[in-house]
């Protein structure tokens, strides 16, 4: 597999870098994008074990798990893509290669917030917010624990073949970001191609691209239930004073033997 991007749990994080990687990669070829959903451009591979007999019942459609399946990236041309929230640590065959591992991480406010709304639009869960928070922070949420996760691929960062990244960083700078992408798959673009794949994964325009603002090819629910602000600091209005208060600490205790840092 030529190359694999890893990611965490957002789905605007997720789905806007999966665009940027594909694009990027695939010399700008947006016209094949404009043809291809992004999620079968780009599989999804611990889905089907995670959601496909649920999902079956409760939704109509039912998640295509031989499109996300290993065996299928396998049979896909080079440039080969995958999509995963798991730790590396359950990637060490990929990880230890010369695969490409884009990885993303989010301020954890942020990453709640949009996990707990993006669960609570497909009815996945019924409490409040709070309890979500609480069930984030005791490690009680899919793709859990989130420290170990990250912090994991933040020692890592400096491989050859690995590529942190800071959503928030991503989102400020976006071009030239892009830019530092590029380089990472030894691609050079001009800047009206950079502008280009800007306005393209502008939120507006995501919003209404078919081919990215799904979470399958076969489950359809509104664009903006998928695909929401695009933005950083959404959790100030979730979060009350209480709930910031130990999220505060949570996030001090789990910092405080690392140089990890997030961008303010």
């Amino acid at each position: 597999m030529k190359f694999l991007k890893v990611i965490q749990i957002q789905v605007r994080c997720t789905t806007m870098t999966q665009e940027i990687v594909w694009l990027v990669a695939n010399d700008m070829n947006f016209d094949e994008a404009h043809r291809r959903y992004l999620v079968e451009r780009f599989p999804f591979v611990e889905i089907g074990a995670l959601f496909d007999d649920y999902i079956a019942k409760d939704v109509p459609g039912r998640i295509n798990t031989e499109r996300n399946s290993v065996e299928f990236v396998k049979s896909q041309p080079s440039p080969r893509f995958i999509k995963s929230h798991m730790p590396l640590e359950l990637l060490p065959t990929v990880v230890n290669s010369t695969c490409k591992i884009i990885y993303v991480a989010r301020n954890p406010r942020d990453v709640v917030v949009s996990w707990y709304k993006f669960q609570k639009s497909l009815k996945l869960y019924e409490g409040s917010s709070e309890q979500f928070c609480n069930n984030f922070m005791n490690d009680h949420t899919l793709w859990s624990p989130y420290w170990e996760h990250v912090k994991e691929a933040w020692m890592i960062r400096h491989r050859a073949n690995i590529m942190f990244l800071f959503y928030e960083d991503l989102i400020k700078d976006l071009s030239g970001n892009i830019k530092k992408i590029a380089a990472f798959f030894d691609k050079h673009y001009s800047d009206e191609q950079i502008v280009k794949l800007m306005d393209h994964i502008r939120i507006e325009n995501f919003r209404k691209n078919p081919m990215v603002n799904q979470p399958t090819s076969d489950i359809v629910m509104p664009p903006e239930m998928f695909i929401r602000q695009g933005t950083t600091g959404g959790w100030k209005e979730v979060f009350t004073p209480e709930i910031e208060e130990r999220f505060s600490k949570w996030i001090m205790d789990n910092l405080k033997d690392t140089n990890l840092a997030f961008p303010s």
